[in-house]
């Protein structure tokens, strides 16, 4: 009977630590799957040169064709971002640029800093092409060098304007040259996108009467921030436009 019993505790045993086991294993797949990044920018380019990573958005076909983005990376001192690039014998456009601040890993909360990454001291100027259509948040976040940003007049999307990449019709501002002391926003920006500003060192900005909206984490941990000019004018203010920064939105 004893001997039954035990095996049968054994048996127990075994099963409880079978279910540790598949619990834990369990854990770790789902912990893998909350840090799976949002984004395939983590994973290896595509094509990888000097100036950027290149990742394939979509690929071309008879009618269309394939699309690339474009990750601006911190070893040369003019980047160059070309209208079409070659992968593996096919042409693809260059429509979107991301920075070396994009984030590969979702932020959970506002002392998450995911989009932390090596500075660039290397870059003073950046040309963007025609074919350019759209520009990920914080591009131009970690450049503490940069001077200029070229745009082809013959972009549809982009008008570079007093230091700062603006849409075409100048109302949406989605970065600047490295800033300083103080910066006057360009007339007729109605929104800052988001990230906009993260990191700068400026000290004192001046917005617009036509500025109506600060988009989320848009002026993140920019320390040295401790004015901010027309702000009453503003009637939408992201999520964290301000944290980290000596100026505080009352």
């Amino acid at each position: 009977m004893m001997n039954e019993l035990n095996g049968k505790n054994n048996y127990v045993l075994g099963g409880n630590v079978m279910k540790k086991v598949a619990l834990f294993l369990a854990a770790i797949i789902m912990f893998g799957a909350i840090c799976m990044p949002v984004s395939a920018k983590i994973a290896e380019p595509d094509l990888k040169t000097s100036a950027a990573d290149y990742y394939i958005i979509s690929e071309p076909s008879a009618e269309v064709k394939g699309k690339v983005s474009a990750k601006l990376q911190n070893k040369e001192n003019e980047i160059i971002i070309p209208e079409e690039v070659t992968i593996n014998g096919k042409m693809y456009s260059v429509t979107e640029i991301s920075g070396l601040c994009y984030p590969d890993i979702a932020d959970k909360n506002l002392k998450q800093d995911a989009y932390k990454n090596i500075k660039n001291k290397v870059t003073q100027i950046i040309t963007l092409p025609k074919t350019i259509a759209r520009v990920q948040k914080g591009t131009f976040s970690n450049f503490t060098n940069l001077k200029e940003i070229k745009v082809d007049p013959n972009n549809e999307y982009f008008i570079y304007k007093k230091g700062a990449l603006l849409s075409k019709d100048g109302k949406k501002l989605y970065g600047t040259i490295t800033l300083q002391k103080k910066y006057t926003i360009p007339k007729g920006v109605t929104t800052i996108m988001d990230r906009a500003f993260a990191y700068s060192k400026v000290k004192t900005i001046v917005l617009p009467k036509t500025c109506h909206n600060i988009g989320a984490r848009s002026f993140y941990r920019c320390s040295k921030l401790s004015e901010v000019k027309g702000i009453k004018g503003v009637k939408r203010v992201g999520k964290g436009a301000f944290y980290g920064c000596k100026f505080k939105l009352r």
